[in-house]
């Protein structure tokens, strides 16, 4: 639904909209990855293949890049990167 509406924009935002849109999606897959990393740790449920865990890792990053440059200020947006920075040394470690 926020991904119809920020596409839906049309020409008064559309750069931007496609861009947070992009962002969106990104970092669904990455909070997706955060979640599944944070079960296998935790709870010692399967782990999968790791390439995917990376690459997940990658897109939560890639998403929160933007929102650091597009909502000046919001320092929030910071923890996915810790949280892969986190992640990324578990999997190292293993």
């Amino acid at each position: 639904m926020g991904l119809a509406a920020l596409v839906g924009m049309g020409s008064e935002g559309g750069a931007i909209s496609l861009l947070l849109g992009a962002c969106l999606v990104l970092g669904s897959l990455g909070l997706l990855t955060l979640s599944r990393l944070d079960r296998h740790f935790r709870l010692g449920a399967p782990l999968g293949y790791v390439r995917w865990s990376l690459a997940g890792l990658v897109a939560g990053t890639v998403a929160s890049m933007p929102l650091l440059w597009l909502l000046p200020g919001q320092w929030l947006c910071l923890w996915p990167l810790l949280a892969v920075a986190y992640f990324l040394t578990r999997i190292l470690r293993r």
